[in-house]
């Protein structure tokens, strides 16, 4: 990695869109990089460094399994680094394999902040 950035918030986004409980990321934030910006990562630099991830979750998992899920990939990208993971939404229609579940899709009014 080059940026200088405590983690690099593209492989924290391939491992966090990699959790079967994660739909996608949001652009509740981002991590600003030359030319471009990571969608959904924010690798903040400080004393300890952060990260914060942005979640749209499919319908299914508890928030405790979904947090548990983004924390386990965001610490394979980023051992020892402190996570914040907010789930922005809830995806009610399920992934390819999960879609005879449910037909709609619901978009929710809250976040839920999980620190860890």
């Amino acid at each position: 990695m080059t940026t200088g950035l405590p983690a690099d918030p593209d492989q924290i986004k391939r491992a966090v869109l990699g959790c079967p409980a994660i739909s996608r990321l949001t652009d509740g934030v981002g991590t600003y990089l030359p030319g471009r910006e990571v969608s959904g990562v924010a690798v903040r630099e400080g004393q300890p460094p952060h990260v914060e991830v942005h979640v749209v979750a499919w319908f299914g998992p508890t928030m405790a399994e979904i947090a548990e899920q983004v924390h386990a990939a965001v610490h394979t990208a980023a051992p020892n680094v402190p996570v914040t993971v907010v789930i922005e939404d809830i995806e009610l229609t399920g992934p390819p394999a999960r879609s005879a579940r449910t037909s709609r899709s619901r978009s929710s009014s809250r976040s839920r902040r999980v620190d860890g």
